[in-house]
């Protein structure tokens, strides 16, 4: 029998691992190389979709920023046509020559203003009661009898509110 020599083959299979460390290590970098490649294409798309974007972004921008400059060069022109309108009515609004006619005119449509508005506050003071009643009536047929009830009271504090509005009305004219 012949003995075989242990530290050769020891050496021998380190040496082994070693050169398939480096051929998995190379094949690895030659993997993650590919990969690398593969992101900088997906990279570069990215890049040009993204400057596409940015390309028409600046072009809406830029459309917007001439809409604004147009709409204040609208602004100052119509500010400078107010001026000079409100300078052209001026002396005629305060000039000393409105007669009593024009006074008595003007007190006359403050009086009509002031008596159609009383009006419509009695229409609404109306509407809003015969509003509430009907609306107690649907609760009540309803058989919600707490809500009719409360209708009935909020009913009766508008009735209460309104006739302390007309004392405080008739204090005021007094």
């Amino acid at each position: 029998m012949v003995k075989k020599k242990q530290g050769k083959n020891v050496a021998g299979m380190a040496v082994l691992q070693d050169i398939r460390s480096l051929l998995s290590s190379a094949g690895s970098q030659q993997e993650a190389g590919q990969e690398r490649k593969g992101e900088e294409l997906e990279n570069r798309d990215e890049i040009q979709r993204l400057e596409g974007q940015l390309g028409q972004i600046r072009e809406q921008l830029k459309r917007e920023h001439d809409a604004f400059l147009k709409s204040e060069a609208e602004k100052q022109e119509l500010e400078k046509k107010l001026n000079d309108r409100q300078q052209v009515a001026k002396p005629a609004a305060t000039s000393k020559d409105m007669n009593t006619r024009e006074i008595a005119d003007l007190q006359a449509k403050k009086d009509e203003l002031e008596t159609a508005l009383s009006r419509i506050e009695d229409l609404l003071q109306i509407k809003t009661k015969d509003l509430i009643k009907r609306l107690s009536r649907v609760y009540e047929e309803a058989g919600d009898f707490d809500a009719g009830r409360d209708f009935r009271r909020i009913s009766n504090q508008l009735e209460s509110s309104e006739a302390f509005g007309a004392f405080l009305n008739g204090l005021v004219k007094w």
